[in-house]
């Protein structure tokens, strides 16, 4: 629809990245939720229980933005050259991408178990960027938890 998303697939695996480094003691954690290499085969992967889904704008913006001349409000076009030792622009470095301005997503993980949520809401606190050229100061994220009422 050429509107902006995160993949659940890239959400899972920051998730799962950001489980190894500050989880790495909790194996049974991250098999658990993220999924784990088969014992049988070693290019075979067994299914975590969690489920990630994509990260989106909520139904009503969406609506809102049916008309095609809106969406173009949602993305800008940055550009960046590589300098040389002598602080000269070099010859066909000049790079542009597109990328969005601030938004609020919203994603959902299910199947998470209890036990498992305090340990899971470490992890999200810990993912502060994601994307292309998040090193270079793009892709800064805020990632907050809304828990649903049951």
């Amino acid at each position: 629809s050429g509107l902006p998303y995160i993949p659940g697939k890239t959400i899972k695996g920051l998730l799962r990245e950001a489980a190894e480094i500050i989880s790495n003691e909790n194996k049974e954690f991250i098999e658990k939720c993220f999924g784990k290499q088969s014992e049988k085969k070693d290019d075979v992967f067994e299914k975590g229980i969690c489920y990630f889904s994509n990260a989106e704008l909520t139904q009503n913006i969406k609506e809102q933005l049916k008309d095609n001349s809106k969406k173009e409000l949602l993305f800008r076009k940055v550009s960046s050259t590589k300098i040389d030792d002598n602080g000269i622009a070099e010859e066909h470095s000049l790079r542009k991408i597109e990328v969005t301005v601030p938004l609020v997503l919203f994603a959902e993980i299910s199947d998470l178990p209890a036990e498992y949520s305090p340990q899971m809401e470490k992890c999200i606190k810990f993912i502060k960027r994601l994307g292309t050229n998040r090193n270079r100061g793009l892709g800064r994220c805020n990632i907050s938890i809304y828990k649903e009422e049951k």
